[in-house]
């Protein structure tokens, strides 16, 4: 495992503990690990060899830090997704609205939507699963805007809404909504309700706009109340081939077959990253080669 991955993780909870108030045992607890470890991972000397790679692969994982613990030399594109992103994210932020953005699985949404949340401030980002109850959706909630776990759902509710009408314009990202249970949706309601000063930025595949709407015609409990508030929805564009090629391109993709094999083999934001960081791999330093894409086991 690379140095740097580590070193970004160390960045981010040098941070975390500048936070006024904030101490090495009280962060130990909202990351769940021991004080031991990170103490281990804080100290000058740098007791790294005391910690697995799947120990920093959890950590990187967790709300309050989200470093991609991808071991590549992957670079972030400005491409049309990403921006339309950002922009539902400032707009959601800066004018305390509640805004949707939705597209294709493989548009690159996780990962836009990581880099706003690491790079503003007073912003909560909680990537949603199928498995997630209402408790760890507000668990999740809390640890993204690094805030104590303790107490009931509705203590945690209402200290949820306290902490976020003290921030300035804080800003709420649930990536990949869609697949959480409906009983979830009624609790980003109630926070968005009493917190006039929040803004909030949904987004998944268009089957979250689909069973939005949906459950709005069925008039189900909350459906009706929450679509209302969703000022408006966005669709986030996918690569086109002129980006494709433009990413290759910055990675010495340039030869006509190379770039036709990527035409034939890519299908959108998350088969391309995939293609590049395996070809790096397989490369080890050298140029991406037409032999070298070959050699790759694509799963498209």
């Amino acid at each position: 495992m690379k140095t740097e991955f580590k070193e970004q993780i160390l960045v981010r909870i040098q941070n975390l503990l500048s936070k006024k108030g904030e101490s090495q045992n009280k962060l130990a607890d909202k990351l769940g690990i021991s004080s031991a470890n990170l103490s281990n991972i804080v100290s000058p000397k740098r007791k790294w060899d005391k910690i697995s790679d799947d120990f920093w692969r959890k950590l990187a994982s967790h709300n309050l830090i989200r470093v991609d613990y991808s071991e590549s030399e992957w670079q972030v594109f400005e491409t049309r997704g990403l921006k339309t992103i950002h922009d539902i994210c400032e707009d959601a932020q800066e004018n305390h609205r509640f805004l949707a953005g939705y597209g294709k699985t493989g548009a690159g949404k996780t990962e836009a939507l990581r880099i706003y949340a690491s790079e503003g401030d007073n912003v909560g980002y909680v990537l949603c699963d199928v498995l997630m109850t209402q408790k760890g959706f507000l668990n999740s909630t809390l640890e993204s805007f690094g805030i104590g776990l303790n107490g009931t759902k509705e203590d945690k509710v209402n200290r949820i809404a306290d902490n976020l009408r003290k921030l300035e314009k804080p800003l709420w990202i649930l990536d990949d909504l869609g697949k959480v249970r409906n009983d979830i949706y009624p609790i980003i309601q109630l926070v968005f309700d009493r917190v006039p000063n929040l803004g909030i930025g949904v987004f998944g595949v268009e089957k979250m706009k689909e069973h939005l709407d949906k459950m709005k015609s069925r008039d189900k409990m909350a459906f009706p109340e929450l679509h209302r508030r969703i000022e408006y929805w966005q669709n986030i564009p996918n690569l086109d081939w002129e980006e494709i090629k433009f990413v290759c391109e910055q990675y010495g993709i340039a030869d006509k077959q190379e770039l036709h094999f990527v035409k034939s083999n890519v299908t959108c934001f998350g088969t391309l990253k995939n293609l590049i960081i395996n070809a790096l791999r397989v490369a080890k330093g050298e140029k991406i080669t037409l032999e070298v894409l070959q050699s790759l086991n694509l799963s498209n």
